[in-house]
C-alpha cells in the first residue's frame, strides 16, 4: 500500500475484472498483426462471459515501455522504453466507452 493507495499490476487488474463478470478464466489469445515493424508486438487476450455476455478484452504489448500505444514520445525510448505503433490506444479507448450511452 502506498500513500495513493494500492497499486495492482495489469495482471491483477485483469484477473479482478475477470473475477468480477464471472468470466471463462482461460482467454482466447490473439497475436494481433505487426504492422508497424517498431521492435514491438500485441497479444489480445478474450475472457468471454459465462453466465452473462461480458467479457474482458486485455492486450498485452510484448517489448513495449511504459507508454500508450501510438502516443506521444514524451521522454527518450532509453528511459521509457518502446512506444508501439501496432494500434492505437485511444480509438481501443473510445471503441469501449462509446459502447455506454447514457
Amino acid at each position: 500500500m502506498t500513500a495513493g493507495g494500492t497499486i495492482l499490476s495489469h495482471t491483477q487488474v485483469v484477473a479482478r475484472w475477470v473475477a468480477f463478470n464471472r468470466s471463462n478464466a482461460t482467454p482466447a489469445e490473439t497475436d494481433l498483426p505487426d504492422i508497424a515493424n517498431d521492435g514491438t508486438s500485441i497479444r489480445q487476450h478474450v475472457y468471454t462471459g459465462v453466465a452473462n455476455p461480458c467479457e474482458v478484452v486485455s492486450y498485452v504489448i510484448q517489448n513495449g515501455g511504459q507508454t500508450w500505444s501510438q502516443g506521444y514520445h514524451y521522454l527518450a525510448e532509453f528511459i521509457i522504453g518502446k512506444t508501439s505503433l501496432d494500434m492505437n490506444g485511444c480509438e481501443i479507448a473510445w471503441a469501449f466507452f462509446k459502447m455506454f450511452k447514457r
